[in-house]
């Protein structure tokens, strides 16, 4: 009965939590253990801490914040040399933080992939924004419906080239947003079904 309520809720929770920050944190304290490579660790581990006391509340500000792991983590495994990754259980935690990171950012941009594009235009922030806060999977499968007529305002004869073909990529972006969280929304109450 628990694990049912528990699949069910995740449709109401926000698509990203700042608590996906902790199990990265996990990792980093068991590089730490190890004692080895510790600055460029330290450094990792510090960009974190900042992200964690000051979290995200917004998805680009997720997406930012993701990104700005990208140097300390290239700093890390610039810090082996060729060799040193072979066979080296150090190394291979080194590995599995840095797949941590890639899913987070493919499961954030699976679900939200307009975040990929930049507006062209400023006239095209109102609809962005409007898409800016952090939705719940069923929020998102919404979401389609809640903006189209907000989407088919922005068609106007006079928009330049780049600011039609962004519509239609923004366009098309929603669309399989809002697909792909039905579809996840469908195997939680699937898993929840089958839970009983």
């Amino acid at each position: 009965m628990v694990l049912k309520q528990g699949l069910i809720s995740v449709i109401d929770d926000k698509i990203f939590s700042v608590k996906a920050f902790d199990g990265l944190m996990d990792t980093v304290d068991i590089l730490l253990e190890k004692k080895e490579k510790r600055m460029v660790i330290e450094q990792f581990k510090k960009e974190l801490e900042g992200i964690r006391l000051d979290p995200p509340s917004t998805l680009s500000e997720i997406i930012i914040c993701i990104k700005s792991l990208d140097k300390p983590y290239q700093q890390i495994t610039a810090s082996f040399t060729l060799n040193e990754g072979q066979n080296n259980e150090f190394f291979s935690w080194v590995q599995k933080l840095g797949q941590q990171i890639n899913y987070l950012s493919n499961d954030l941009v699976s679900l939200v992939p307009w975040l990929l594009l930049e507006a062209p235009s400023s006239k095209l922030n109102g609809v962005v924004a409007s898409v800016s806060q952090i939705p719940s999977l069923s929020q998102l499968a919404k979401i389609e419906m809640e903006i189209s007529s907000q989407v088919k305002e922005l068609y106007a004869e006079e928009n330049t080239e780049s600011e039609k073909a962004w519509i239609n990529e923004f366009t098309a972006f929603i669309a399989i947003g809002s697909r792909r969280a039905k579809e996840r929304i469908i195997i939680l109450q699937g898993l929840a079904g089958q839970s009983m």
